[in-house]
């Protein structure tokens, strides 16, 4: 009988991952890429988009899911909103922005969905939606749409909306965020146009034409957070001086767990000092009831080998 290998099912996904990805041409101001903080960057996407370094399999594999969990959260999320009252729905996916002003300035803008409200027989559009999955650790952290400016990978997705709630000639846009642990785990959080900011992007977008036209690249910002996660690092070479042997952090699970090990801190003093109070409290060789606490008390005694 034949013997049948087992097959190494990771290091075919990574093969195939591998095979997919790319690097996306960038012949005008990506509504994500206006609100970097980077005006070389900007540039370099325009001009050495394709010098850029491609993603590995894994964040390959992050894009996929992402993807997957967008096209799932649009069809199972309208199942309930055609079934509630009134009734709402996620529509019109991958709509292109037409805009006079986007069209002078070359800005390049795809909108993920539209919330539509039906009332009797008319429906009303109430602003993009921009879908986004999002890692638990850092999905609990966000209580209010301003709590993505905390995340510099965020940062990108308010230029984003908002790009696309000025395009389509609205007030307010919307995020719809998904806890990757839980599909059905959202929030959803409202945007409202900042005029300001906008006008900062079709500024960004206006030096960047500039940029290209006269191939006059912008000044560096020479940022070590920025530069190390830069995909145009090699070709605009940053004047960076880091200390020997320091590492820069970009794993965003990482990040979102030194985080919260931040934010917990303060109860781990507020722990010990709890429990030598409940010890003073009860007094030692005591054991104890009281509402839906049963305390054993217990005599540890600890044998040192002397040194």
């Amino acid at each position: 009988m034949t013997k049948i290998t087992v097959p190494n099912i990771r290091e075919d996904i990574f093969k195939g991952l591998e095979g997919k990805t790319e690097v996306l041409d960038h012949s005008s101001n990506w509504a994500t890429v206006l609100g970097e903080p980077c005006l070389r960057k900007q540039y370099y996407f325009r001009v050495e988009w394709d010098k850029q370094k491609p993603p590995d399999a894994l964040l390959q594999g992050v894009f996929d899911t992402g993807h997957d969990i967008e096209e799932a959260t649009i069809f199972n999320l309208n199942q309930y909103g055609l079934r509630a009252e009134p009734k709402w729905e996620l529509m019109g996916k991958g709509l292109k922005i037409k805009d006079e002003t986007f069209k002078r300035l070359n800005i390049g803008a795809k909108v993920d969905v539209s919330l539509m409200v039906h009332e009797g027989r008319m429906g009303k559009t109430l602003g993009p939606v921009e879908i986004k999955s999002v890692h638990p650790n850092v999905f609990h952290r966000i209580k209010a749409v301003t709590d993505l400016s905390n995340f510099w990978w965020m940062r990108r997705y308010l230029s984003q909306l908002t790009i696309y709630i000025l395009g389509c000639n609205f007030e307010r846009g919307f995020f719809l965020l998904v806890n990757k642990a839980n599909h059905y785990d959202i929030q959803f959080l409202e945007l409202r146009l900042d005029l300001d900011f906008a006008e900062s992007l079709l500024t960004n977008a206006t030096i960047v034409n500039a940029a290209v036209e006269f191939k006059d690249p912008p000044c560096k910002i020479n940022d070590p957070d920025e530069c190390d996660r830069c995909g145009f690092a090699h070709v605009c070479m940053p004047d960076l001086s880091l200390g020997k042997g320091i590492k820069i952090i970009k794993d965003p699970e990482l990040l979102g767990n030194l985080a919260r090990l931040e934010q917990i801190k303060p109860l781990a003093s507020e722990y010990e000092k709890l429990k030598e109070s409940i010890k003073k409290s009860i007094g030692k060789g005591h054991d104890c009831l009281g509402g839906n606490y049963n305390i054993t008390w217990k005599n540890v005694k600890v044998t040192r080998k002397p040194s």
